[in-house]
């Protein structure tokens, strides 16, 4: 049988694990899957087609399906699905299905796999897309061919309020890095001007900002 299972004598957390099972990889190309997700038949083919007719882009996600406990759709998930849409949106936040991602292993290794970084330690696969995206273009493909399944042990929903400082701490240092400030990057007020700032852009399509004068106030000083 082609299929490996790997165990662990300790918990290496997400970051050191996906990374062992890189290491014992060999194809061209990994993808991710949680265990409790279920990829459809056409996924594999679908992403291994579009990365050998597109040598330049480094990843490709797909739209997903969130699903419950019993396989019943909840949901259809979306991301943009051109590059320069992704580089924009992985600014101030993760726009893939990490569950959905195929990636060239050359990449990874390039990038030095999957970081155990303290300052984030919610959101390995989010950083390391970031870095990618630096280097290379990426892509979503526009077909649902994940399901996403729904439910309260879901690390996403344990760990939610962990996840989501980790995102902003990798958002912060995107954007830092971006406009040449990073020598900034640790200034308790350019933090908080920058999270005014990321409320305001990540306000829903065609809804009005909830934002007190303080948050529009902070997000203008952050670009000023």
């Amino acid at each position: 049988s082609d299929l490996i299972t790997v165990s662990n004598d300790r918990n290496l957390g997400i970051a050191g694990a996906t990374n062992k099972g890189l290491e014992l990889a060999r194809g061209k190309y990994v993808a991710l899957q949680d265990h409790d997700d279920i990829s459809l038949p056409p996924r594999f083919q679908a992403q291994v087609e579009f990365l050998d007719s597109h040598p330049d882009v480094a990843l490709v996600g797909t739209a997903a399906l969130q699903v419950d406990d019993h396989d019943s759709v909840l949901e259809r998930l979306v991301q943009p699905t051109d590059d320069l849409q992704l580089k924009w949106g992985l600014l101030y936040g993760c726009c893939f299905h990490n569950t959905s991602l195929m990636i060239r292993r050359s990449v990874i290794l390039d990038e030095g796999g999957f970081r155990q970084n303290p300052l984030f330690p919610f959101a390995p696969d989010y950083d390391l897309f970031s870095r990618i995206a630096c280097r290379y273009r990426l892509a979503n493909l526009a077909e649902p061919l994940v399901l996403w399944r729904r439910h309260s042990k879901n690390t996403s929903f344990s760990n939610a309020e962990q996840q989501q400082q980790s995102e902003v701490a990798i958002a912060f240092r995107n954007v830092c890095a971006l406009m040449d400030s990073a020598s900034e990057s640790t200034s308790e007020w350019r933090y908080r001007d920058f999270l005014g700032l990321r409320a305001f852009l990540l306000t829903a399509a065609g809804k009005f900002p909830t934002l007190s004068p303080d948050q529009v106030t902070a997000g203008l000083r952050f670009l000023g």
